[in-house]
């Protein structure tokens, strides 16, 4: 058994134009406050005692700075993975397109109709990125079970004992789509849920169950 914490990343350009679509953005770096939001969630991980033995981040360049702001404020020295099973939700050819002239109605009628397995053409539904999203963390999950912590024999030689964990540094909707996937949450869900830029998931990962423990909190307090 292993802990897992998702960290969306700090604010992004990207999310300065809410009236264009997202998706995946991989070059949107951070704002000024995602810099301060990644500083402060790394800050807030060291105050919890999240020590973990492995990072795995998406290669979009918001998640990758706000791994290494966040790292940097918890002093740590493991292992740190690039991982493309993380990415965001791929909204094809229209990432960058606007909202409104791509969701008419008639494409409003078929997310309706679709649910979580509509996409845009070129892109992926919530329901293929809910599935890498879980196939990835069963597979961190394991490895954080096998990868000792850097400080672990220091940590034992003084009576401390703290849970094996792993940290992902990902994106909204690919939380998302996984906590619908493992959840049975639907479509409306995952519109209508928010979660905070530098929020924290958990999760608890077994050989045969992931249970969510604690969805979006707050790391900026």
């Amino acid at each position: 058994m292993a802990l897992l914490y998702l960290l969306r990343h700090g604010q992004s350009q990207a999310n300065l134009r809410p009236e264009l679509i997202g998706g995946r953005t991989p070059e949107s770096p951070l704002s000024e406050l995602g810099v301060n939001q990644a500083k402060r969630a790394g800050a807030y991980m060291a105050r919890m005692l999240i020590r973990p033995s492995l990072v795995a981040v998406s290669p979009a360049v918001r998640t990758m700075d706000t791994a290494a702001y966040a790292l940097r404020q918890m002093n740590y020295r493991g292992r740190v993975v690039i991982d493309p099973a993380f990415q965001e939700l791929s909204q094809g050819a229209f990432e960058g397109q606007s909202r409104i002239e791509t969701y008419t109605p008639e494409r409003l009628e078929q997310i309706a109709q679709r649910g979580k397995n509509f996409k845009l053409p070129g892109g992926e539904s919530v329901a293929e990125v809910g599935e890498r999203m879980k196939a990835a963390v069963c597979r961190m999950g394991n490895l954080v079970r096998y990868t000792p912590r850097e400080d672990a024999a220091y940590e034992a030689a003084r009576g401390i004992m703290l849970p094996e964990c792993g940290l992902i540094v990902t994106h909204e909707t690919a939380i998302k789509a996984l906590v619908a996937q493992i959840k049975g949450y639907d479509q409306e869900w995952v519109y209508k849920t928010r979660l905070s830029n530098a929020s924290l998931t958990r999760l608890t990962v077994s050989d045969s169950s992931i249970i969510l423990d604690v969805l979006g909190s707050n790391t900026q307090s």
